[in-house]
């Protein structure tokens, strides 16, 4: 950083040059600006598209995890149970199976990206 301001006010002190001086990542960003805006719209909309698409396919994935326990869920029904304790455990059951799947997902993407 010292080497680059020492250079910017020797170049400065020179008459005979009209030079701007700046450094690689600030030209750069100056050149990009525009694209750096389009990029980041892009991705979000994108984002937001992917997210929609994730939380339809896990209502899918809950639908599909229902209707294959439909006959445990009627036996425990038929048993005693009520339909609030019923729900409470299969969504126990599902919170606990996601939240193992998305540590083990993490430290999978951890061990790829940093590893």
């Amino acid at each position: 950083k010292a080497g680059f301001s020492q250079f910017k006010t020797a170049m400065a002190a020179d008459p005979r040059l009209k030079l701007d001086v700046e450094t690689t990542r600030a030209y750069y960003g100056k050149q990009g600006g525009g694209l750096n805006r389009l990029i980041s719209v892009l991705g979000t909309v994108i984002g937001a598209i992917m997210a929609v698409g994730a939380v339809f396919g896990a209502l899918n994935t809950m639908y599909a995890a229902v209707a294959t326990r439909a006959r445990e869920i009627a036996t425990m029904r038929a048993i005693g149970f009520r339909g609030t304790p019923v729900i409470m455990a299969l969504m126990l059951e599902t919170m606990l199976l996601a939240l193992l799947g998305g540590l083990l997902g993490g430290l999978i993407a951890w061990a790829i990206f940093n590893g």
